[in-house]
């Protein structure tokens, strides 16, 4: 179980380092583009928003594609461990709905934080060195 624990661990780690590393270089890209958006007259919440969608969205992409991998892979691993579509873990079915449900919960309010940080960066482009 130690070992497992450690495993997610470093698995959340990931998460959390490569969602931000792929947002923060999405707004270093697009820096000039808020920054003429900022110069316009949008509102740093308006630009806040925009980034933090843009990663929230990625984020349920990932969820929604990893909870049909992982029903397949439970369903797989079910019919493989009994020879039906019983129980393969001690007193857990295929269908874990806590876990199915806890996971992506987690992992949305993950990705939710490491969005926050390029979303306020991106909120501190200066529309005059942007213009330039």
């Amino acid at each position: 179980m130690l070992l497992l624990a450690i495993f997610s661990a470093t698995a959340m780690a990931l998460v959390i380092v490569g969602l931000y590393g792929v947002l923060a270089y999405l707004v270093a890209q697009r820096r000039q583009e808020l920054g003429i958006r900022l110069a316009l007259g949008a509102d740093k919440s308006h630009i806040m928003r925009m980034v933090v969608r843009h990663g929230v969205r990625l984020a349920l992409i990932g969820i929604l594609i990893g909870i049909f991998l992982a029903l397949g892979v439970a369903l797989v691993v079910a019919w493989l461990g009994t020879g039906t579509l019983g129980i393969s873990l001690y007193k857990t079915g295929w269908r874990d709905l806590p876990a199915f449900i806890v996971a992506p919960l987690a992992f949305l309010a993950i990705a939710l934080l490491a969005c926050y940080l390029p979303a306020r960066q991106a909120t501190q482009v200066d529309p005059a060195e942007a213009l330039r």
